[in-house]
């Protein structure tokens, strides 16, 4: 990626390495030692959860300084929460591996969570108990991002369930907080609303790029205070998320949504004249964007 940012952050490149190296080589202990099939079954999900939350660690370092090794810890980090029922783990694939995303786990989901808000659901499909997506507000969020701006059905009774959650849900007014940052759930609500609607897409990656900023901004602020411990923070040791992955998410789902080019555009011209801190998170988004897809690709 960008070497200046570990620069801005004031952290030792080799640092960053040997963190990605420890959370790589612990999620690969416990795999080994501690994650068999034939434990008991919540030990067996705790450890894999355990596994996933290293890799995802590993990655977003690794984000700093070798992009395919972290596409790499995070796609299996994604791909065992997708397997666990979590949507945090189909959020994470839908943005960095779309066709690694179980299209149909997603679709039952939503039925879930339309049941969830007195919805009939829009197929057949029942699941046999309710999911992880569906009993935590903050799996709610990601599974309606993610099933905003992956959908190519339009006016279809699947998308008609998305507008109606969007609409019925007390998400859409909540402040339960998501995310590393804590940023209040109804900030997610509204970027899934703006993915669902296809009227502007102007105002839609404008819309996006002010929610994006925000969390920027509060990133910054979480990192100024976490480098008040000089210790921790200098051996990249510090308990944050030095690369928000779920700002660079969002801006790549909606650049599926709205098209590669408006998106990489409007955040790049949102950044100009930023502090450094809060452009680290934006502009890896930025670069992420014309990785994942090409500053040419559109969805429309």
């Amino acid at each position: 990626m960008v070497a200046r940012h570990l620069e801005w952050l004031q952290i030792d490149a080799e640092h960053a390495r040997v963190a990605v190296d420890f959370f790589e080589s612990y999620a690969s202990h416990v795999e080994e030692h501690h994650s068999n099939q034939s434990q008991e079954p919540d030990l067996y999900a705790a450890n894999l959860t355990d596994i996933a939350s290293s890799l995802r660690l590993a990655g977003q370092w690794a984000l700093f300084f070798d992009y395919n090794r972290a596409l790499s810890l995070l796609l299996k980090a994604g791909s065992i929460w997708q397997g666990l029922g979590y949507s945090y783990g189909t959020f994470l694939l839908a943005a960095l591996a779309p066709e690694q995303m179980d299209r149909s786990q997603l679709a039952r989901s939503i039925d879930e969570l339309g049941r969830f808000n007195g919805i009939e659901p829009s197929s057949d499909t029942q699941s046999e108990r309710p999911s992880q997506s569906i009993l935590n507000p903050q799996q709610q969020a990601y599974l309606l991002l993610t099933a905003a701006a992956t959908t190519r059905e339009r006016g279809t009774r699947y998308v008609e369930t998305l507008w109606t959650i969007s609409e019925r849900s007390p998400n859409r007014v909540g402040v339960v907080p998501v995310g590393a940052l804590g940023t209040p759930i109804r900030a997610y609500w509204e970027i899934a609303r703006n993915l669902l609607s296809r009227d502007d897409q102007q105002g839609t990656a404008a819309s996006v790029t002010q929610h994006l900023t925000t969390m920027a901004a509060n990133y910054a602020r979480a990192m100024e205070l976490a480098m008040a411990n000089r210790r921790l923070w200098a051996n990249a040791a510090s308990p944050v998320d030095v690369a928000d992955l779920d700002i660079a998410a969002i801006a790549i789902l909606s650049a599926y949504r709205v098209g590669s080019h408006l998106m990489h555009r409007t955040l790049t011209t949102a950044v100009e004249g930023l502090p450094e801190l809060q452009r680290v998170p934006l502009e890896i988004s930025i670069e992420m964007i014309g990785r994942t897809m090409g500053r040419g690709t559109t969805n429309a």
